[in-house]
């Protein structure tokens, strides 16, 4: 009877160790030591789902083993993954409040901001351009471009910078994209609602202008888009405005990255609820 008793004794002190250290994660991880931690954790990682091991990753991604234990002094798995993504989840929460509100009060800066910038491009976009081709320079033995820009703007244009594409034959695509600089100083300027013919010299950028699939093209034409941001007035100043900062898509970025922030830790919570298949 002794024996009996004895045995169940043991036995249930057995169990109630076991249930102590726990398993996966629910196992203490020990701290008096990086060896002993280690250890302990790979004994609860082989319990674990590759789900709860991304978590518990992401939850002490930001510490080192001394901040880790001295945050948590009693660790297991599943506590500093419940604490980490709760916390992520108020921190960010907050962020989310707090930017919102910063947002809607600026609204007025942010929709007048947001109207000159498009009033003044849409004047901008009233710059056009004329292509009439390419031509060799017999003393130089050169090509350049020959063009004309058309500034139906109301602005003085001392310069400005657009890319431009050169089409062989009939083909609807092309990756032939030169960047040329137009720098009117010399002919005093493009006034608002003049026309201006130029030339440009074909530099290193333009070399696949100057290939032999171009110079034997039976057909070439040609497509300008114009870089808005560097057209400059007389005085040399940019006339496209630079948008005063926060601008409206900072806030926006900002609380995008607030809500993949919660988005991670309700994911990292979630895992806690997945049970590893045996194998």
């Amino acid at each position: 009877m002794w024996k009996r008793w004895r045995f169940a004794v043991l036995v249930g002190f057995a169990v109630l160790l076991a249930a102590c250290g726990g398993k996966g994660v629910d196992k203490k991880i020990a701290t008096d030591s990086e060896a002993a931690y280690r250890k302990t954790l790979d004994e609860a990682w082989a319990d674990m789902t590759v789900e709860q091991q991304n978590a518990y990753n992401w939850a002490v991604s930001n510490y080192t083993l001394e901040g880790l234990i001295g945050a948590y002094p009693e660790i297991t798995p599943r506590k500093v993954i419940n604490a980490e993504a709760d916390a992520y989840i108020a921190h960010h929460t907050s962020q989310i409040t707090s930017i919102t509100a910063e947002l809607a009060a600026n609204a007025e800066r942010l929709a007048a901001d947001e109207r000159t910038l498009r009033e003044v491009s849409d004047e901008l976009a009233k710059i056009t351009f004329e292509p009439i081709g390419l031509r060799e320079d017999k003393f130089f033995g050169r090509q350049h471009f020959e063009y004309v820009v058309h500034n139906g703007s109301q602005y003085d244009i001392s310069s400005l910078r657009f890319n431009a594409w050169v089409f062989v034959d009939d083909e609807e695509s092309s990756d032939r994209r030169c960047s040329l600089f137009g720098y009117y100083k010399s002919s005093n300027g493009l006034p608002q609602g003049k026309s201006l013919k130029d030339t440009m010299w074909l530099g290193f950028d333009c070399r696949t202008w100057e290939t032999l699939e171009v110079k034997n093209a039976k057909k070439l034409t040609f497509r300008i888009d114009l870089d808005p941001a560097s057209v400059k007035n007389f005085a040399e100043k940019t006339i496209l405005p630079t948008l005063s900062t926060p601008t409206r898509s900072e806030y926006e970025r900002r609380l995008k990255a607030a809500e993949e922030e919660i988005a991670a830790a309700m994911q990292a919570k979630a895992s806690l609820l997945s049970v590893k298949e045996p194998n």
